[in-house]
């Protein structure tokens, strides 16, 4: 599934054909598609343990997530499994 601009879509379309029944006929279909709700993509990393940090982990947690505050043993995990924050490093949200 892909997501598309309907309005755009609209004026593109009405714009390119200049005629009023194939692009009624276009946008009554666009109307009566179904849609759905798209949520941002949350990205964090995993931070792991050192000297100055260590007294906000507790054994065997190393790592802690950057969105939430997750510790965990494991810095493997693509998702966070508190906050659904994807682990690639990225800092922009959304």
């Amino acid at each position: 599934m892909r997501l598309i601009a309907a309005d755009a879509l609209k004026e593109e379309w009405i714009k390119d054909t200049g005629r009023a029944f194939p692009a009624d006929y276009f946008i009554f279909t666009i109307d009566r598609s179904p849609t759905i709700d798209a949520a941002p993509v949350v990205r964090g990393r995993w931070v792991g343990k050192t000297p100055e940090t260590r007294h906000e982990y507790v054994y065997p947690l190393n790592y802690k997530c950057s969105n939430c505050g997750f510790l965990a043993k494991y810095d493997g995990w693509r998702y966070c499994p508190n906050c659904g924050a994807k682990m690639d490093g990225g800092t922009d949200n959304g």
